[in-house]
């Protein structure tokens, strides 16, 4: 008698996989096969379903943030990466544009980094007046402190915040976002826009309007096959083949396991992750 073990992937919320043994016993073959895995991944079955009736592959991580944790935690039909919520793998909130961290982006005047998980200029080197942001003359509740001559960003703010940026925005959290066909250029920093979210975006008393800083943007362009936040596939011109590409030669993903170690699959970008 001889044998033969082979592997047989399976997707599925944490990536466990078959075993199958194959022994030969001279006039016939047995098959045994044993899944190995890493037991129950946030209520997720065989094919890749979690219990919410939501699709997920990928790596998992069960007691995770919201936008790290393979549910749809808001039943928009999107999930972790894919929501447009969602800004990078600390994100504990995917119904609206706050991360649910805690002291994160917590200042409506002074901008930092949007995207490293905290308040603050001291760990990014990025600070500047939300004016220097905003489309148009700045709201006199927002003025305080403001001097239009002061809007530049420093050296170590892109070579910190920039890597770490979404597609379709700044480092400030100065974003094209797009729901419904239509896009719009809007703070997403809820401490500045408290009351917009994505069926707001047309409304620029909710969504305030802006201008992003071109030296730390992640630019989007759906005709070149560069999906905005928002978007999906089905958005781009017939020209990209449902095929999206990524700004900076970053890998194309469509769920997490796509990406490699120290990277997160967001709106189908490998895009670097926060610690």
């Amino acid at each position: 008698m001889y044998g033969s073990i082979r592997l047989i992937p399976y997707t599925s919320g944490c990536f466990p996989f078959h075993v199958k043994i194959q022994c030969h016993l001279f006039w016939a073959s047995l098959f045994i096969t044993l899944t190995l895995g890493c037991g129950d991944s946030k209520n997720t079955t065989d094919g890749g379903i979690s219990s919410d009736g939501a699709n997920v592959s990928g790596t998992c991580v069960p007691s995770g943030p919201q936008c790290n944790n393979c549910v749809d935690d808001d039943n928009d039909g999107t999930i972790d990466g894919s929501d447009i919520h969602c800004v990078s793998s600390l994100d504990d909130d995917e119904s609206s544009f706050a991360t649910g961290i805690p002291g994160d982006n917590t200042d409506e005047k002074k901008q930092d980094c949007f995207f490293d998980g905290n308040s603050g200029a001291g760990d990014d080197g990025c600070d500047i007046h939300v004016c220097c942001l905003l489309d148009g003359p700045c709201p006199q509740e927002l003025s305080g402190g403001y001097d239009p001559n002061d809007c530049e960003v420093s050296a170590d703010c892109i070579t910190n915040c920039a890597p770490l940026v979404e597609t379709g925005c700044d480092c400030f959290g100065c974003c094209t976002i797009c729901s419904q066909g239509n896009c719009q250029d809007i703070i997403i920093n809820p401490a500045v826009s408290p009351e917009c979210d994505t069926a707001d975006i047309d409304d620029a008393s909710k969504c305030f309007r802006c201008n992003k800083v071109a030296e730390c943007e992640v630019s989007c362009d759906p005709q070149s096959c560069v999906l905005c936040p928002g978007q999906t596939v089905a958005d781009l011109p017939a020209s990209c083949n449902d095929i999206n590409v990524c700004p900076g030669q970053a890998a194309t993903c469509s769920t997490q396991i796509q990406c490699a170690s120290g990277s997160y699959c967001n709106n189908g970008c490998c895009q670097v992750q926060i610690d």
